[in-house]
């Protein structure tokens, strides 16, 4: 059904602290928290790990695209997907000048509710110098699901992250039964905890199946991939935009299979760029090429430090 007009409360600083407050305590002991730091060798690898139920963390692994530097692991969850009254917290640090690629096995169900909700809940520290992709989790949205995804990003100086945020409506019988609500949001802040970006939106399956008609409602496959760095300066946007631009050419989206839009964030903190494409492929396809140019034009070419 549509959203109801909500009234709330004025915000205000002191609310503002508060809600903060809130979710740290929640992310005080989140189901995931991962800490990848970087050897004597210059070899980065996994210096803490905890997951707790329904994760499993998987060994670190290298394909023919992983630089040698770089640690890259796959989440794995033991549930069959997001259920109403799910909490799940993740966190995952960059120690400094750390290299690290963390995406998902899968993708992750959101199953139909009643009259709750899931929230899930993720917390990124990026520190000094270094480099982190999260990408690979494709959130599917079934019929009556409600969900509140949060991304919280801390970037420190010189830092460079990927991150991907990506779901799909699903309709499995095509009788126009949408997800409930979805509320998802990114923050992005510097070192001293600054707010940089704030980047959220929230919608009813039933206005996004509206607005997709002057598209196509079978574009069902939306995603917002971040390329994050502090303090960027308006070559390196250009370079970052590039870095999109080409990975686009190269994954062959035509535009049958997507539609693209691109943008230079605010605060000299990165660009963005949203897609409605027909299938999750397309977006894996784009985040490995953009994996692969960022890599290529970061870890090899230009050196932050």
């Amino acid at each position: 059904m549509p959203l109801a007009e909500a009234k709330s409360p004025p915000i205000n600083a002191t609310s503002i602290g508060l809600i903060i407050e809130q979710q740290r305590k929640e992310m005080a002991t989140p189901q995931v928290n991962l800490q990848f730091s970087l050897s004597p060798k210059g070899i980065s690898y996994l210096s803490l790990q905890l997951a707790k139920y329904p994760f499993h963390v998987g060994r670190l692994l290298k394909n023919s695209s992983t630089p040698e530097e770089m640690a890259m692991l796959f989440l794995q969850s033991t549930s069959g997907g997001l259920f109403e009254h799910d909490r799940i917290g993740l966190k995952i640090t960059a120690k400094t000048k750390a290299v690290a690629s963390v995406k998902h096995a899968a993708a992750t169900v959101v199953h139909s509710m009643q009259q709750g909700q899931a929230i899930s809940r993720l917390n990124i520290v990026a520190e000094v110098g270094s480099y982190l992709e999260y990408t690979g989790n494709l959130n599917i949205l079934f019929p009556k699901s409600n969900l509140v995804n949060q991304i919280d990003v801390e970037l420190h100086p010189n830092a460079i992250t990927l991150i991907s945020d990506a779901y799909l409506v699903h309709d499995p019988e095509q009788q126009a039964n949408y997800f409930e609500q979805l509320d998802t949001t990114i923050n992005v802040y510097n070192h001293h905890h600054q707010l940089l970006v704030k980047d959220r939106f929230l919608l009813s399956g039933v206005q996004l199946a509206s607005q997709l008609q002057a598209v196509d409602k079978k574009f069902d496959t939306h995603a917002s991939l971040y390329l994050l760095t502090p303090n960027c300066t308006t070559e390196e946007n250009a370079v970052l935009l590039k870095i999109i631009n080409e990975s686009i050419t190269n994954a062959e989206l035509s535009k049958k299979e997507a539609y693209f839009g691109s943008g230079i964030l605010p605060n000299q903190c990165g660009v963005f760029v949203r897609l409605m494409t027909r299938s999750g492929q397309s977006i894996q396809k784009l985040n490995n090429e953009i994996a692969n140019k960022l890599r290529n034009t970061y870890l090899k070419g230009i050196d932050k430090s």
